[in-house]
């Protein structure tokens, strides 16, 4: 009776370490980041639909002025990157980067599918900024996620 007792008690104590662990590893490690600028006139399609979008009232985005968008000349993209890893053995869910907007900044675009982080694994995360095409690459980035319905918020910068 009393080995079972202690094996009882040995795997108590190692799901504990495990739950513990899990919750010490639920913050993702932010790895390189880096910003590469395209402009507007070599991505016309999506150029196109953002300045039919935002004529529509129906941009998937955020806008961070209240004007028409003007002509192709005038943007760029400025397309965001940032590695994470999860260390933890939960999936990071609604994994998502999101920009503060700078000087010159036009609207960030939604991406169209939600973004996961499985357990133990690494990837990257992207958000894309419609920006005037004269505007700076250095913005403070927000990458928010939530573990086991918890949710948790990173910041960073970009240059």
């Amino acid at each position: 009776m009393r080995v079972i007792a202690w094996i009882l008690v040995a795997v108590v104590i190692a799901i504990a370490a495990l739950l513990g662990y899990s919750m010490y590893a639920a913050e993702l490690t932010l790895g390189a980041s880096g910003c590469k600028v395209v402009a507007a006139s070599d991505m016309a399609e999506q150029f196109a639909q953002l300045q039919q979008d935002v004529a529509d009232q129906a941009l998937k985005g955020v806008a961070f002025v209240n004007e028409p968008v003007g002509e192709i000349g005038e943007y760029s993209f400025h397309l965001y990157t940032v590695a994470v890893a999860n260390r933890g053995f939960l999936a990071a869910d609604w994994v998502e980067l999101n920009v503060t907007a700078g000087e010159g900044d036009i609207l960030q675009v939604t991406p169209q599918q939600v973004s996961m982080l499985p357990g133990l694994k690494e990837g990257q995360v992207t958000c894309t900024v419609l920006a005037r095409a004269d505007a700076s690459t250095a913005r403070d980035l927000t990458l928010t996620y939530f573990v086991f319905g918890r949710p948790y918020k990173l910041a960073l910068k970009a240059q």
